[in-house]
């Protein structure tokens, strides 16, 4: 990630969340600490999403020029040590592709193998 939008994606998380750099201009965030009802912990997840949609989405100044990106979010939902790591990000990555179909700053859920917005 450009340092700029590291630096805004780091805001947008918590001293106990993990922001990791992919590939390609991908990140992984890891959110530990949800609630353990699934519905709660969903929305818990939505609203830092949501948080780094618009952080991201805010216009960068460099030199001269104006930049803006748009990112697109693809969750997955989890609990416990069960789930193997490929199987996560294939998941998380199958909603970031759906998020990226259905336009720009969008934030998909893939839960329990279904999508869910």
């Amino acid at each position: 990630l450009p340092p700029r939008a590291a630096q805004r994606l780091t805001k947008c998380v918590r001293g106990c969340d993990t922001v990791a750099y992919l590939e390609d201009c991908k990140f992984a965030v890891v959110v530990e600490d949800l609630s353990e009802n699934m519905q709660q912990a969903i929305a818990q997840a939505g609203i830092i999403g949501k948080k780094i949609l618009a952080e991201i989405s805010r216009p960068y100044q460099l030199a001269d020029h104006q930049y803006v990106s748009s990112v697109s979010i693809g969750v997955v939902m989890f609990e416990g040590g069960k789930h193997k790591f490929d199987e996560l990000m294939q998941q998380a990555d199958n909603a970031m592709h759906q998020a990226r179909q259905n336009g720009h700053n969008i934030l998909e859920f893939f839960n329990s193998g279904r999508q869910k917005n």
